[in-house]
């Protein structure tokens, strides 16, 4: 159990904390939860190394999204081709990219054999997007001349001038955007 201290900044000492906080502590381990709101965990650190860990998060600090896809290892390459990431094959037809084998993150793929492309913009009764990545670029028309040769398709609609709405072979959105 994790005792969450009523005021802000304070601090307990809790014993087998670990769930909460994102560390593997053993039962019967101390940990210190520093909360910075009322309720909320802002940092965990353990008692014994005195280390700050983030809560949901690991020491290795990994962390991925995964998108579904009729063939996901297809999926990936066409990823691999835009972000210059590295291909990772995994096992059961799954797949994922990364700038490095050691990045922390990644974007991962799985096969959905009852996958359906998504539309957008969102059109009623048609399945819908569920989320999109943004890639800040530096030069937008270059930016899109490379996704589409890497397999992209620009979206019909753009509702903004510093904002390129791309679509993945399998149909999820992306935003290619310049930072002004």
């Amino acid at each position: 159990m994790v005792a969450i201290a009523e005021k802000p900044t304070q601090t307990r000492g809790v014993r087998g904390a670990g769930a909460g906080c994102g560390i593997d502590y053993r039962p019967g381990s101390d940990a210190v939860v520093t909360v910075g709101n009322i309720g909320e965990i802002s940092c965990c650190t353990s008692a014994r190394e005195g280390e700050p860990v983030m809560p949901l998060r690991s020491r290795t600090q990994w962390w991925g999204v995964t998108l579904d896809a009729p063939d996901a290892l297809e999926l990936a390459r066409f990823y691999a081709r835009l972000l210059d990431w590295q291909l990772f094959e995994g096992d059961g037809g799954g797949a994922s990219v990364a700038p490095s084998e050691n990045a922390g993150y990644n974007l991962g793929f799985q096969t959905e054999p009852l996958y359906v492309r998504p539309v957008w913009p969102a059109e009623a009764g048609r399945p819908q997007m569920s989320m999109h990545l943004e890639i800040e670029v530096d030069d937008l028309a270059e930016a899109v001349a490379h996704a589409v040769a890497a397999g992209a398709e620009e979206a019909a609609f753009q509702p903004q001038s510093n904002v390129r709405v791309m679509l993945d072979p399998a149909g999820h959105p992306f935003c290619l955007y310049l930072d002004e």
